[in-house]
């Protein structure tokens, strides 16, 4: 089978010359601005190997400058970056040109609250509990359970009002998940461990009562293993706005005005859209009639899996000017179509697809063998990765 498919936005590799003014920073650029930190501000100078970077972004350029880019009368705003690193007891906030490799300051932030949290932080925090060796006592000992088996896992303690905390701190919550895969079912209940993050050490340890560890069963949650009787089958929930949304966005090409419906109601050239609820069959039947033209059925198929609906069945006739079309959907869950709500929406999402004017973008060829839901795997895929199929 051969797809033909035309792509927006598809890019597999930027340079500067095609980054948007607001584009996020890109894998090289983040390199980059961590080695001007270390290199050239003064933070890294004095403290090279104790700086852990909590968060790195782009700085947004000002918006007249944006504007004056994208009007052709300014080159790309220069690309800025606004970092926030620590080292032991101190927070720092850094903004950095990236082009011209300068560091516009470097202060130390003397605010309420911390910086998110490292992955490092967390992975040295949760290990610190098994080599305590009073909650080694309170586990094996007084519990007498087996080390071994235990999973800890990290909690933020939370700041509240203006008073500064102190030092960074952090909850280190343990689990017993010897007989569940449900970790979170089998707390290890009246033991506290606090950890000084800056430190990677326990400042904190309290074993006020010993709690029965609870029992395992029915705590797992998999699917697999789940066994009768279960309870009441829930029915589909489906939130709309009959009238459609209380906003207009001008890039959407679906966003009708009022007025311009009524124009075109009895327009002979706009397409028909139809949908029929079959509940009892368990799927919904569309019908569209349309002037034939290309790419037409990749419009209407990539509008349906965008939203979210299983195309499982279809019948195609391009007979003269006129194309024909009808499709056999359900939800991703089997259910039909269940409110006339979603049936409108269906229609009018159909008939923007096929009214849309082609865009530009590269051509993609794929050959494969023939499969079951072939096309609908590949759009997926090409919507998953931010991409659009015209």
């Amino acid at each position: 089978m051969l797809l033909s498919l035309v792509m927006v936005a598809l890019s597999l590799s930027v340079g500067e010359e095609e980054l948007h003014p607001l584009d996020p920073l890109t894998s090289s650029e983040i390199s980059h601005v961590r080695e001007l930190v270390i290199l050239k501000s003064k933070l890294g100078r004095l403290h090279m190997k104790n700086i852990s970077f909590q968060y790195m972004g782009l700085e947004a350029p000002e918006k007249e400058a944006v504007y004056q880019w994208k009007g052709g009368s300014s080159p790309l705003p220069p690309r800025m970056a606004f970092v926030i690193a620590r080292i032991p007891g101190e927070t720092h906030k850094l903004l950095l040109y990236i082009t011209s490799k300068t560091v516009v300051y470097d202060k130390v932030y003397h605010g309420f609250g911390y910086p998110i949290f490292t992955i490092e932080e967390k992975t040295k925090a949760i290990g610190l509990p098994m080599e305590y060796p009073p909650f080694i006592q309170s586990i094996k000992k007084n519990r007498g359970l087996d080390m071994k088996s235990f999973v800890c896992n990290t909690f933020s303690i939370g700041w509240f009002g203006e008073k500064k905390q102190g030092n960074k701190i952090i909850n280190v919550q343990c689990f017993y998940p010897n007989r569940t895969v449900n970790i979170y079912a089998m707390p290890i209940e009246g033991v506290t461990v606090v950890v000084d993050l800056d430190e990677q050490k326990i400042v904190g340890y309290m074993d006020r009562l010993k709690i029965a560890m609870p029992e395992a069963k029915r705590t797992d949650y998999r699917r697999s293993r789940q066994r009768p009787p279960f309870g009441l089958k829930t029915n589909p929930i489906s939130i709309e706005q009959p009238e459609g949304p209380s906003f207009k966005l001008h890039d959407r090409d679906y966003e009708r005005v009022h007025s311009v419906l009524l124009e075109s109601r009895y327009d002979t050239t706009r397409p028909i859209v139809t949908v029929q609820n079959g509940v009892e069959k368990g799927y919904s039947v569309i019908n569209i009639k349309s002037k034939d033209r290309p790419k037409l059925l990749f419009d209407t198929i990539c509008t349906l899996t965008d939203m979210q609906y299983v195309v499982f069945h279809g019948s195609i006739d391009s007979d003269g000017p006129d194309a024909f079309q009808e499709y056999y959907i359900r939800h991703m869950d089997g259910c039909p179509v269940n409110s006339e709500a979603e049936r409108q929406r269906i229609i009018h999402c159909l008939e923007a697809a096929i009214e849309r004017r082609i865009s530009e973008g590269m051509r993609l060829e794929l050959c494969s063998c023939d499969l079951a839901g072939l096309l609908s795997d590949v759009t997926r895929i090409f919507r998953e990765n931010g991409l659009s199929v015209t």
